[in-house]
């Protein structure tokens, strides 16, 4: 992991003191070994200093179940993205649509 994720991630802890959330800047990483990280944290808010060690580890990814090869699997992926002129288009289809769905799945 990076160590912005990191500053990131602590940054949502809030301080056992004030209750108040950490700032990013405030954030030093001193190291890490494996999954534990070392940091120094100050609270502008309380003027507390603490020493935080943080065990973060990566969640590992789930398997993906399917019966598709990866090559089809990747096809349908791509084939099924939704990009930011769907929600447009379907906006102008309902707007005209009758509620006919025999007429619209239909042979022509």
């Amino acid at each position: 992991m990076n160590e912005r994720l990191i500053k990131k991630l602590v940054s949502t802890v809030k301080c056992n003191v004030c209750g108040a959330h950490y700032e990013v800047n405030n954030i030093d990483i001193i190291g890490h070994r494996d999954g534990t990280w070392f940091l120094n944290i100050f609270c502008p808010t309380c003027d507390r200093e603490s020493f935080v060690a943080a065990i973060i580890k990566k969640e590992n990814a789930h398997e993906i179940v399917t019966d598709l090869t990866e090559k089809g699997f990747t096809a349908s992926v791509d084939a099924n993205s939704v990009d930011s002129n769907d929600p447009l288009d379907l906006h102008d289809f309902l707007k005209d649509f009758d509620g006919d769905f025999g007429k619209l799945f239909s042979k022509r």
